[in-house]
């Protein structure tokens, strides 16, 4: 096996685009804009030095010129200005983190020491990337972050894996799951290979969603930590710790971040809000609370769909919705299956987070649990799910073993 590093500015296209661009620099400006097909604007970002971006028309096969539009997500027109609030409003010290004072002393007197491998468990939306690009920040104040692709390669199947990260001068942060059952082949050649042209003393790596990992690349990664426990450390991030392996939760040390409080998430779209001088109801906000469910993070996004489109959407309501009046039907069992199974692959196929369904469905039958007889079966199911969600794939599966179980243990009888 081997791998090859890959620079930003190495990119082949960048080579053709300039050409293109040097080539169209002599053409004069249209007089009508209206004119441009509007396919193109989604394409453009504008540049640096303000000019013209010039591209190639596939109709008339001939350079048009257009004029250098604001970058466009997928669904809504942002403006790059104002910023998604996300990065716009991201802590820039411990102090802005609303975490336990505790947990930030504890990071401090352990930089001052020898520092050893970390394990930072928290839920969605608790800030645990932010914690980490904090730490560093307080560990290397010059530390600069820069983006990368790393390309690996392996002899048995002739494959190309262009690994994504994020790099600086003193660590490297990567999402192994990303590549599925590749994550063992990530981790046993990109990080070896990386400690042995590795000239720092103390070279950290950044494992996300460290949980999902198979268990062959967490044994690799095992063996990893006691080879390399002179020059590399790692830090982990995880959100459920029990797919972890003994091994490798012994040898580091734990952090836990709790989730944000409701009052927290409110007092910080408070702030927002004030300072981007948004038009939005009391009513609005607690929605936004209630809805990001202690999700920092979804709260934030939220926000900034309500100013665009001045309206709170939740894309899981209406799926859930259609389960739970389904419930209530005790004709046409069989009908009802297969809309329970197109509702669950509907919010699946939007990239809805499984076990966020399975809360979702919780929060929405408890209603409907008038006996403790009725709470203890379907705490079970619930329980179970969320327990496979965690350890195991296809998350369809086990969805459909839940809405079932319900519909069965608990409407039917």
């Amino acid at each position: 096996m081997s791998f090859s590093y890959l620079e930003d500015s190495q990119n082949p296209e960048d080579s053709q685009n300039s050409e293109d661009s040097q080539n169209s620099e002599d053409l004069e400006d249209p007089e009508d804009w209206s004119l441009l097909d509007p396919e193109y604007e989604n394409t453009l970002i504008e540049e640096e030095d303000n000019k013209f971006v010039f591209i190639k028309n596939k109709e008339l096969n001939a350079p048009v010129a257009l004029k250098p539009l604001k970058p466009l997500s997928a669904t809504l027109q942002i403006n790059h200005t104002d910023g998604i609030y996300i990065d716009k409003y991201e802590p820039q010290s411990f102090n802005d983190l609303y975490i336990d004072q505790t947990i930030v002393d504890k990071l401090r007197l352990y930089a001052r020491k020898n520092m050893g491998h970390m394990l930072i468990n928290g839920p969605n939306g608790s800030c645990k990337k932010t914690l980490v690009k904090l730490f560093l920040k307080m560990l290397y104040p010059d530390i600069q972050y820069n983006t990368g692709i790393v390309e690996i390669k392996t002899k048995q199947t002739a494959k190309k894996i262009e690994l994504k990260i994020i790099k600086s001068n003193y660590h490297i942060q990567i999402n192994p799951i990303e590549y599925g059952v590749y994550d063992r082949l990530i981790i046993q050649e990109f990080v070896n290979n990386m400690m042995k042209i590795s000239t720092k003393n103390i070279h950290i790596f950044v494992i996300e969603n460290a949980e999902l990992l198979t268990i062959d690349a967490q044994e690799c990664l095992r063996r990893t930590l006691e080879k390399y426990i002179e020059n590399c450390r790692f830090i982990f991030i995880s959100t459920n710790n029990s797919s972890i392996i003994d091994p490798l939760y012994s040898r580091c040390m734990k952090f836990r971040l709790g989730a944000p409080t409701n009052d927290i998430v409110r007092k910080i779209i408070t702030n927002i809000v004030k300072k981007e001088s948004i038009d939005i109801s009391s009513e609005s906000i607690e929605s936004i609370v209630t809805i990001s469910d202690r999700n920092l993070k979804k709260a934030l996004n939220y926000l900034n769909i309500y100013k665009i489109n001045k309206n709170i959407v939740d894309p899981t309501n209406d799926p859930i919705a259609t389960i739970v009046s389904l419930f209530e039907n005790r004709k046409n069992c069989i009908s009802n299956i297969q809309y329970f199974r197109e509702n669950l692959h509907l919010m699946l196929v939007h990239c809805i987070d499984p076990l966020d369904i399975c809360k979702r469905i919780w929060k929405f039958i408890q209603k409907d649990l008038h006996t403790s007889e009725q709470y203890i079966k379907a705490s079970d199911g619930f329980i179970l799910c969320c327990d496979n969600l965690r350890k195991c794939n296809k998350p369809i599966y086990h969805l459909e073993e839940f809405v079932l179980y319900i519909y069965i243990y608990v409407y039917l009888q």
